[in-house]
């Protein structure tokens, strides 16, 4: 990976957490809150909501003496009879104000309603962090915030959650509400992705973006490999997208076992494809054009919460399974570009001409800029 981030073309990206850049690559939505809980939706139950969506992820929250901490599902190991009855009684409850709770996963909760203005940050954002209770904006963040308290006070009556404190255990004392939307529509008609679209590495045919006017955005090129780190800047690579010689306006594949970014390929007809490494996605990749988006997440929960071991370990084994045969299969022309998108606000773009440039020595990825506060801090 240091070869890479050294000898590659460094751009800008505005993409802060895995959904939000997942979700724009699919052409499925570019603003700051983009609808993950209608595309996760779509993939927990096979159909899409009929009407306003929004996940409510059951968390703990620690109060300590610098305010609240969040924890998310993948501290909690709830269980699915826990899962079920506490959404049982919740579903009861929000029933009277014309709510319904669904079960998507045993940590990935649904609401469904009227539209609502409301916002807030994605769990992923922060989960093992201080927070405050405050992080809901729009017109109907104050009765939310009062609803959520009626919530608190039931879930903690509940005897899954007096078990646990018996066994000294996280509660289950909260939900976490964010990826609020309805049913996203496909770009793909209408609007082509923000990506830099070359018919050949060196000679770029058109750049359009979906962001700011007149700002093309460099987001991938034709026949390359692009990945991204994910939400926090201590969490390695969360996105890879391969290609061969191909049109960019859309991704042919994906790897993924992020729910939403699956819910979103479904839009534009993108095939899902199961690969543990690199040397099996392009194995199975069957035509000389393709474009495949990687979601990979394995560094993730250990970045959210200051494990650096686990974290170390995940990396290594993203650069032996990875990192390493994609820069080989770059050297041996299998591809003609890979792009990294670490969503630290930067993306590394290298093609075949880059590796060329031996002036420029390979460095540790810990000294290049934009990747010093990955080892900084807890991780």
């Amino acid at each position: 990976m240091s070869k890479w981030l050294s000898r590659a073309q460094i751009n800008h990206c505005t993409d802060s957490y895995t959904e939000q850049a997942a979700l724009r690559l699919l052409n499925v939505d570019d603003t700051a809150t983009p609808p993950v809980a209608a595309c996760s939706y779509y993939h927990d139950f096979g159909e899409w909501p009929n009407s306003y969506c929004l996940r409510a992820d059951p968390v703990h929250l620690h109060v300590d003496l610098h305010g609240l901490i969040v924890f998310d599902g993948s501290t909690l190991a709830v269980t699915p009879e826990e899962s079920q009855g506490l959404t049982q009684v919740l579903a009861d409850h929000l029933l009277q104000d014309s709510w319904i709770l669904r079960q998507g996963g045993s940590c990935r909760w649904y609401l469904l309603g009227e539209d609502q203005d409301l916002t807030g940050p994605a769990l992923c954002q922060v989960r093992g962090r201080h927070t405050s209770l405050n992080m809901l904006k729009g017109e109907h963040a104050s009765p939310w915030t009062r609803r959520l308290n009626e919530l608190q006070m039931l879930m903690a009556s509940q005897a899954s959650n007096t078990q646990r404190q018996a066994e000294r255990r996280q509660t289950i004392n909260s939900l976490w509400l964010w990826g609020g939307g309805s049913m996203p529509g496909s770009k793909s008609d209408s609007q082509p992705a923000c990506f830099n679209l070359e018919k050949s590495v060196g000679s770029r045919k058109s750049t359009q973006a979906f962001g700011a006017p007149g700002k093309p955005e460099k987001l991938l090129i034709t026949n390359k490999v692009t990945t991204n780190f994910s939400d926090s800047p201590c969490t390695p690579i969360s996105y890879m997208s391969f290609s061969r010689p191909t049109d960019l306006s859309r991704f042919n594949s994906l790897v993924s076992k992020n729910p939403a970014t699956l819910g979103a390929a479904d839009i534009n007809h993108v095939e899902p494809i199961a690969a543990d490494s690199a040397e099996q996605l392009l194995d199975r990749i069957t035509t000389k054009t393709s474009t495949s988006l990687v979601v990979l997440e394995s560094c993730r929960d250990a970045a959210a919460y200051g494990d650096c071991e686990s974290w170390n370990q995940s990396l290594q084994q993203l650069e032996t399974q990875w990192f390493e045969p994609l820069l080989s299969a770059l050297s041996a022309k299998r591809l003609d570009a890979i792009e990294l998108f670490p969503l630290n606000g930067f993306t590394y773009q290298l093609t075949r001409r880059g590796l060329w440039k031996f002036w420029q020595p390979s460095r540790d990825y810990r000294s290049l800029s934009g990747f010093r506060q990955i080892t900084a801090g807890r991780v």
